[in-house]
């Protein structure tokens, strides 16, 4: 069995990755060592959606997507372990006889190659259809868990649980920390989860979606209220969840009022949750609403930059092209030389996908339309 010494480090890892996101695989690396494992990991997943995410180290490249796409939904044991309790530990050949793996694709194929005969798991949050596990796995050729590996797990497994609460819990106090900020705000401000679930909304945003006239709630997920529009919405939602995100800008569009007053102009992008990833329901995207009557709008900069991924002086550069400005005017309101704005120019073209200042100003007014558009700063 591990001495108090060893067991007292690894416990000293697991409370600091419960602060700090990023030191889990550090943590999950010397637990597993204490087990004299190979694999280990943190897995959550839904079983209403089917959706998995993982955290593994002693793995290689590409098995994460790997066991999300194929391996996830064979896993005979994650299956087994849905009657399983938060806060028990269990070992999978008590969950079912070695024979149902047999002709397991998840054990012959996907855990073979992490060379993993057994898996030692504690359940660590059960919320509704959301669990998170902490897994480790042992090779055949290192032989069965053992009564000291059952020991030191009773000694681990309440650190493992506590840490992972404590990751839910930090997150929750941040959301609402956040909360007057934002409710301060006068445009709305709506964060959802990667099901298009609304985890967070502001002053603003409930009272557009209490009025529905643009975007409301049905199901529990952000809708367009104009039927015409829920494609536009719902690609958007899919784009900043994905998991290529971060690879690509965010994106701005308007959605039509039952009303018929002027469109609500609303910018999505990409949020970044990791710090939420013990949460049933993390965020995973940031959406800025503003209507046309209220006096702030986004800036057309700000809206530049999530539409086309342009920098913050591109943004510039455009917005004032866009405002009717010559290259030169242009160039002396912001404080550069022409040659500068017109390299700026150049890249705001290639990203565009334009070629002249005509048709920047075209393909600009069509990607946000009804516009009042506001002096940058």
């Amino acid at each position: 069995m591990a001495s108090a010494a060893e067991i007292s480090a690894v416990v000293s890892l697991i409370y600091q990755a419960a602060i700090e996101f990023e030191r889990w695989p550090a943590a999950l690396l010397r637990t597993s060592d204490l087990f004299g494992g190979t694999m280990a990991g943190l897995v959550k997943g839904d079983r209403a959606t089917g959706s998995v995410s993982t955290l593994a180290v002693r793995s290689y490249p590409g098995a994460r997507e790997e066991y999300a796409t194929h391996y996830h939904a064979r896993n005979i044991a994650w299956q087994q372990m849905a009657h399983v309790p938060p806060g028990a530990s269990v070992i999978d050949w008590e969950l079912f006889p070695r024979e149902a793996v047999r002709h397991n694709a998840c054990y012959g194929e996907f855990l073979k190659r992490l060379d993993v005969h057994s898996l030692f798991t504690t359940i660590l949050l059960k919320d509704g259809p959301f669990s998170a596990v902490a897994t480790f796995g042992r090779s055949a050729r290192a032989g069965e868990w053992d009564d000291d590996h059952r020991a030191t797990m009773q000694l681990i497994a309440p650190h493992l649980r506590l840490a992972a609460e404590v990751g839910r819990r930090l997150e929750g106090i941040s959301r609402i920390a956040a909360g007057p900020a934002f409710d301060a705000l006068a445009e709305g401000v709506i964060i959802l989860d990667g099901a298009a679930r609304v985890v967070f909304a502001n002053a603003s945003a409930e009272a557009l979606l209490s009025a529905g006239d643009g975007m409301t709630i049905r199901h529990a997920r952000l809708c367009a209220s104009v039927a015409a529009d829920m494609g536009v919405l719902q690609s958007a939602i899919a784009s900043a969840t994905s998991a290529r995100a971060f690879a690509r800008s965010g994106r701005t569009f308007t959605l039509q009022r039952p009303s018929l007053k002027r469109p609500l102009m609303v910018v999505v992008a990409p949020l970044a949750v990791e710090a939420a990833w013990f949460l049933a329901h993390p965020p995973a995207a940031i959406l800025f609403v503003n209507d046309p009557k209220q006096s702030c709008a986004v800036p057309l900069p700000d809206q530049l930059r999530a539409a086309f991924g342009l920098t913050r002086t591109e943004a510039l550069v455009a917005a004032r092209i866009f405002e009717g400005e010559g290259l030169r005017p242009a160039a002396e309101a912001l404080g550069m030389g022409v040659t500068t704005a017109r390299t700026h120019l150049q890249r705001i073209f290639d990203k565009t996908g334009t070629r002249k200042q005509a048709e920047l100003v075209r393909i600009l007014a069509r990607a946000l339309p009804n516009l009042r558009v506001r002096p940058p700063l």
